[in-house]
């Protein structure tokens, strides 16, 4: 389930049914897109007019107009583990599983493969900066686990800096970035 910067707009996956929207803070759901797969990840602009839904095998979808009508992007198939945007929506990263990282600067028209990253590291979590500009991943069991983006997710470094072997499980940031809560499955 994600949610927007008021709590007025929400969106969820259900596996076997597609993706449903509420409107009014969750107390209608309609269902927006029917099934075309098994979902792994929903994020959400501030004003939740723009949703991306990301496949765990197969494609990402975006809406840009709360979930009404769903255009499928032209980011490749692939084993989507998560994905995030940035408040407006334009910027958003996603990792894909035993793979890399791929970013959007124009609300998910187009897919670029980014650099500086392993190609097939196990990426468990995703987040970004209210902008975009900030962005972090994590991979479960890796050394180092975390890995950090300042222009949008186009390019990564390894953050030194991390606690190394550890099986991260997701990551979470302040709007800011300044701040990133990682949590290990240990």
């Amino acid at each position: 389930v994600v949610v927007n910067g008021n709590g007025s707009y929400m969106a969820a996956a259900s596996a076997g049914t597609g993706i449903f929207v509420s409107i009014d803070g969750g107390d209608s759901w309609t269902q927006s897109l029917e099934n075309t797969g098994a979902w792994s990840s929903l994020c959400m602009s501030d004003s939740g007019s723009i949703i991306y839904a990301a496949q765990n095998v197969g494609q990402i979808y975006v809406s840009t107009n709360n979930g009404t009508t769903w255009v499928q992007t032209s980011a490749p198939e692939a084993a989507w583990v998560a994905i995030a945007t940035s408040y407006s929506g334009q910027y958003t990263t996603g990792i894909v599983s035993q793979g890399t990282i791929y970013y959007s600067t124009d609300t998910g028209t187009t897919w670029i493969e980014a650099s500086g990253v392993p190609n097939s590291a196990s990426w468990t979590g995703i987040t970004c900066s209210s902008s975009g500009q900030y962005v972090a991943a994590v991979i479960s069991g890796g050394s180092p686990g975390l890995y950090l983006s300042t222009d949008f997710g186009a390019s990564w470094e390894a953050d030194s800096s991390a606690p190394s072997g550890q099986d991260y499980a997701s990551i979470a940031s302040t709007g800011s970035a300044e701040t990133l809560f990682a949590a290990t499955s240990d």
